[in-house]
């Protein structure tokens, strides 16, 4: 993993408001993504692909960094960037960037400057190992920001303060179950596959209510 993010690609307009995500369609979220990436992987369909065409093979040797910023959650004193590994790949809708780092720490960065908006700050349960900890993206829909933790819950977030709108256990992480991968939202719930097989868990697959974590 890197704790580092860059930007490679052109100045757009200063960043002034988030704007708010919409409860996206199964069509929106299964498109081939162009101005949004909305997706860990662009789109429900898992292609990896974008639909732009600025870059090409003429010019993609003109490409320059465009900002780069450090992920870390801000403490007193010197910073400490202890754990702050990112081996999510980000989500974007807008002109906002969402996105994890491994410790289940969430941020929103404006993708043109590279500010962080807001964090949320997730809280280690007692005992728990970081060994088990990372995260590999975050899930956007219906003004939230959806969040599968390494502890076996998920939170769905207010994408404009960062703050929880829900949380939901759904596992026993002291039985070995954890969340690693990003969740998927489509048709008003959020899914995502437990891990637990390096740890005697026996996984299991949830969907929930994208409004109410139900």
């Amino acid at each position: 993993g890197c704790a580092s993010l860059a930007l490679i690609g052109g100045a757009s307009a200063n960043h002034t408001a988030i704007t708010p995500i919409p409860a996206f369609s199964a069509s929106q979220l299964a498109a081939v993504p162009t101005n949004d990436w909305v997706g860990v992987h662009g789109n429900t369909m898992n292609q990896q692909f974008s639909g732009l065409t600025q870059i090409s093979s003429g010019n993609v040797g003109n490409l320059k960094i465009a900002w780069h910023t450090k992920v870390f959650i801000p403490t007193k004193g010197k910073p400490s960037f202890a754990g702050s590994l990112a081996e999510a790949e980000p989500v974007e809708y807008n002109g906002t960037l969402y996105m994890p780092d491994a410790k289940g720490n969430v941020y929103a960065l404006d993708a043109t400057t590279g500010e962080r908006l807001w964090y949320y700050k997730y809280k280690t349960p007692k005992g728990f190992s970081s060994l088990l900890q990372t995260s590999r993206g975050v899930a956007l829909g219906d003004g939230q920001v959806f969040m599968a933790e390494t502890d076996a819950h998920v939170i769905g977030l207010d994408q404009s303060t960062g703050r929880p709108k829900w949380e939901t256990t759904v596992g026993n992480w002291k039985t070995g179950l954890t969340f690693t991968a990003a969740p998927t939202y489509v048709d008003n719930m959020v899914i995502v596959g437990e891990s637990g097989g390096d740890s005697g868990g026996r996984c299991q697959v949830v969907a929930l209510n994208a409004n109410t974590g139900k």
